[in-house]
């Protein structure tokens, strides 16, 4: 829902907006500019709320989907350590670069043809998270 089209421009709440949602779908999806917005929408939402960000609290499910990504590129996080740009003057070849895009200015496009550009198929598994998280809510696994 985008806010410049919704009732909100015509002065909606946003509590009234999520209640309003919450008739048309099993759960809410929600993302505001605004920090605490999700936690003071969810008081007024009958059912279950997934944060997708709000002010300085961007993508809450980022680090589900790093983590994903991580077991599915290299097995395992036990033992791995943050990378900074010492570690990268001694990157090895078993490595994996994850961004959450967009890249900006801080990944070339040249690197995405490297095997350790894993970004690509970081976007792709959070679907699988996100559909998991979905999965979780609903009470189906």
């Amino acid at each position: 829902m985008d806010g410049t089209t919704s009732s909100v421009k015509k002065g909606e709440t946003l509590e009234d907006t999520v209640a309003v949602m919450a008739g048309y779908a099993d759960a809410v999806v929600l993302r505001h500019p605004e920090p605490s917005a999700v936690a003071r929408a969810a008081q007024h939402c009958r059912k279950p709320m997934i944060n997708a960000g709000d002010g300085v609290g961007e993508h809450p499910t980022q680090a589900l989907l790093d983590i994903f990504t991580i077991r599915e590129e290299i097995g395992t996080v036990c033992g791995h350590f943050v990378v900074t740009p010492q570690v990268m003057t001694r990157a090895k070849k078993k490595m994996v670069v994850m961004h959450p895009l967009p890249r900006n200015f801080e990944i070339s496009p040249e690197f995405d043809t490297d095997p350790r550009a894993a970004y690509f198929r970081q976007a792709e598994c959070g679907v699988y998270v996100r559909m998991a998280l979905l999965a979780m809510v609903f009470g189906r696994c």
